[in-house]
């Protein structure tokens, strides 16, 4: 994201939602055989569970969004809740997401009764619903429809990192007289008793996959939730050297190699108008462009291989990275989230390129992916926030199946809160 040193429109377009959080839902499903989604939308919930392992199926009334789940590859039916008449006894998991909003009163305990007539016994059925829902169906009222249902092991709570939604949690009893297993991910008894807490106990499962970071996104002296992602990453992949170069990182108070500096890891750091300090560590003012880049890099004495790259200049950030002949494990680069990932375009290159406050910097995602190919990286993760991406050397990441680029990407959301920059009229595109 353009840092705040910079100069900055005063209005700023609150345009698009926040993305919707996946992964610490999907988790609650590890292990399960047959998971049923109601209402699957296009399928995105189906990917997270596919990234888990997950057998699963859906149901999907709405045409469109049929097709589209179809199209990635997921067996889904064209029917509604009343479908689960069909199948008896026969999930060890139903989830029912923001696609159940529409449910309330009669209608939402009608559901109860349906989910644990489908469920095997001892299977689990997760709801995911807005906590404005409970004006009209409280806790206390949640809590009997289930129960009302065969359900049991009850909980109502919130996930860490979801201020908008909250989730019930419940099992189908094998026998009138007990419940099973409570549940282990979502939150540590964080009961919500009629009113909601803002957070739940953090998600401790390991990274299952190098495409799935979501969920571990946590910040401390990051922008967005880099620290989280990286720490996360290189419990996976292993560091090396534990060396890392970070330029545009302005005075270091909000960057992405602070915390692994902080952790004991050496690197570079350079920003082209370093603000009088506002941290410990050092940062070198020096001038970034693709012809300076390499004499930095032998000036300092960067190895040629290293385990994190990290560009955030608002600018040249395709050509600086298209200039660098090494070879960091790991890059972390902005990419212009106002723009959609394809076609892939960046700005002319101009080595005094200056931002000037609009969305006329840096370069769409699909222009960074197609350089980070070439360059033998693969992207593995855009943050929620809509700034930057993630690559990973091919070499390191195991065979098999992968999101694409539209599935990865996401549009600008920057503060969490959906804006994006003002369109600059005068931004000028070329493709690459």
């Amino acid at each position: 994201m353009p840092s705040s040193s910079c100069l900055r429109p005063k209005a700023q377009v609150p345009c698009l939602p926040a993305p919707v959080l996946l992964g610490p839902y999907a988790d609650v499903f590890v292990g399960g055989r047959a998971v049923l989604v109601l209402g699957c939308g296009s399928g995105r919930f189906m990917d997270s569970l596919g990234l888990r392992d997950v057998p699963c199926q859906a149901f999907e009334l709405d045409p469109a969004l049929y097709d589209k789940a179809k199209a990635r590859g997921h067996r889904v039916h064209a029917l509604g809740p009343e479908g689960l008449r069909d199948f008896p006894a026969t999930f060890d998991g139903i989830y029912l997401g923001r696609a159940g909003d529409p449910l309330r009163g009669q209608a939402l305990s009608r559901l109860f009764g349906l989910v644990a007539f489908s469920l095997q016994p001892g299977g689990c059925f997760l709801l995911r619903r807005p906590k404005e829902s409970l004006v009209w169906d409280s806790p206390d009222q949640l809590r009997a429809w289930a129960e009302a249902a065969g359900l049991g092991s009850i909980q109502i709570a919130a996930v860490q990192g979801d201020p908008e939604d909250f989730f019930l949690f419940a099992e189908k009893r094998k026998s009138p007289m007990g419940d099973t297993h409570l549940l282990p991910l979502l939150c540590n008894g964080a009961s919500l008793d009629g009113q909601i807490h803002s957070s739940a106990a953090p998600i401790e499962r390991p990274l299952h996959s190098l495409f799935d970071l979501e969920r571990f996104e946590r910040r401390k002296w990051s922008q967005g939730g880099e620290d989280g992602l990286l720490a996360t990453l290189f419990d996976v992949i292993g560091p090396t050297n534990r060396f890392l170069v970070e330029f545009g990182c302005g005075d270091g108070s909000q960057c992405n190699g602070a915390a692994l500096i902080r952790d004991g890891w050496q690197g570079l750091m350079m920003d082209g108008q370093v603000p009088p300090r506002q941290s410990d560590l050092l940062i070198q003012k020096e001038w970034i462009s693709a012809e300076t880049i390499v004499p930095l890099f032998k000036k300092y004495d960067v190895p040629k291989r290293f385990d994190l790259l990290s560009l955030d200049i608002d600018g040249n950030d395709y050509w600086v990275w298209k200039a660098i002949p090494h070879r960091p494990r790991v890059v972390i680069i902005e990419y212009n989230g106002n723009l959609p990932p394809n076609p892939s375009v960046t700005i002319p290159y101009d080595p005094h390129f200056c931002w000037r406050g609009g969305d006329h910097y840096g370069a769409s995602l699909g222009a960074l992916a197609k350089l980070g190919e070439q360059k033998g990286y693969r992207l593995v993760y855009c943050t929620q926030a809509g700034v930057n991406a993630v690559f990973v050397d091919k070499s390191l990441i195991p065979p098999g199946p992968h999101p694409s680029l539209e599935e990865i990407y996401r549009p600008a959301n920057y503060f969490y809160g959906g804006v994006q920059q003002l369109h600059d009229p005068e931004g000028v595109w070329v493709s690459v």
